[in-house]
């Protein structure tokens, strides 16, 4: 069904913060750091936004003693969102967030296992990468990150010092409250403030291999899994919007009996059930509208399969697939609503109070279907 792999997609990822763009231009990247050097190879050609948006920050110098603010053991270690440094009329080292540009689209090509990098995102927010990035510690961690929020987007690689990257994982972790609650330190005593020396932190990022295809002959694991989603819910949008129309005739159905019920208490009552019964007709009609585009988005997927592209060509088609299936659930939820206005009226009541009410929910409804008709699906 279509809302168990809405809620699988955008259910909250307990990897969140955020980041974007600039001048790509490379695609090995040297990461020294207080632990020990981190070689990392992008992947300039597959995902070109959230390498360009990740080299902005370098060529800044933004990623310049950033220290590694959250780890989760066996799963990831997290940075790029804040610093310790000493700016502006600051007197000494501090935290300082890292300031981020606009967010990069999202590029959930790759799997999320040991060795990748990968970008953080606010939870719910499928392209609201900026700044943050992770290591994942993990060949599990695809089964978490691969396809919630859209897919944690892998844009790299360890080509040197992934034990570099374990041991960092392996440093204990203390709770310092908020963003920080996770926090690595190393040589850590709890009766002491902590220095820079107890921090996993990056002295810099430099670029020591310019060619954009030195990734061609690496291997990365593809998310297959983000991709059988996405299709999951192009494909079954069109069904989904099928079940609606069986769903609202129901309600039609049900209305016209609570028209009869009520036209033999009152004409009042009559002219309530009538309007609510025209809404759920009009619904009906509306609902229809929407299956033409549905088997689109199967004829546009089926014709990027044909043409064998990844999951980037999908992303589109089922952002407007879901657009459509929300519209037309809408609908359905009006013509609900619209049916208990109607069986509400066909109730004997003591006094015409509730009547005038009634009559004014249902015009009301009308107001919005009528609304909602002017919005024709693409």
């Amino acid at each position: 069904m279509i809302y168990n792999s809405i809620s699988k997609f955008l259910k909250f990822s307990a990897v969140a913060t955020a980041v974007m763009c600039a001048s790509a231009q490379a695609t090995i990247v040297k990461i020294e750091t207080n632990m020990g050097d981190i070689e990392v190879n992008l992947f300039d050609e597959t995902t070109p936004k959230t390498v360009k948006n990740f080299l902005w920050y370098v060529n800044n110098g933004d990623y310049d003693n950033a220290y590694f603010h959250r780890s989760v053991r066996d799963f990831i270690i997290q940075t790029g969102s804040f610093r310790f440094s000493q700016e502006n009329d600051q007197t000494e080292e501090r935290t300082n967030p890292i300031a981020t540009n606009d967010p990069v689209e999202n590029e959930p090509i790759y799997s999320n296992i040991e060795g990748t990098i990968a970008m953080a995102k606010i939870g719910g927010q499928e392209n609201s990468a900026t700044a943050g990035w992770f290591f994942n510690l993990d060949d599990d961690n695809d089964d978490i990150l691969d396809t919630q929020n859209g897919g944690f987007t892998v844009f790299g690689q360890v080509v040197s010092g992934l034990d570099i990257v374990q041991n960092m994982g392996d440093v204990d972790i203390y709770k310092a409250g908020g963003a920080f609650d996770e926090l690595p330190l190393q040589n850590y005593d709890s009766n002491e403030a902590a220095t820079r020396e107890n921090l996993v932190i990056i002295n810099k990022i430099s670029i020591i291999d310019p060619s954009e295809d030195s990734a061609k002959n690496l291997s990365p694991v593809v998310n297959t899994e983000i991709y059988e989603l996405n299709k999951e819910l192009i494909t079954n949008t069109k069904s989904e919007i099928e079940k609606f129309i069986t769903e609202v005739e129901g309600y039609k159905t049900a209305a016209e009996t609570a028209k009869t019920a009520a036209s033999s208490i009152s004409s009042e009552k009559a002219e309530i059930a009538d309007t609510a019964l025209t809404k759920i007709e009009e619904t009906i009609t509306e609902l229809n509208t929407y299956l033409a585009p549905a088997e689109q988005y199967i004829a546009d997927l089926q014709a990027a399969e044909n043409n064998n592209e990844n999951v980037l060509s999908l992303i589109p088609i089922r952002v407007e697939a879901m657009s459509t299936y929300s519209d037309a659930f809408d609908a359905k939820t009006v013509a609900k609503n619209q049916l208990e206005i109607a069986q509400n009226a066909a109730k004997q009541e003591d006094s015409g109070g509730g009547s005038l009410s009634a009559l004014l929910i249902a015009a009301f409804g009308l107001l919005i279907g009528r609304r909602r008709l002017s919005k024709q699906p693409r």
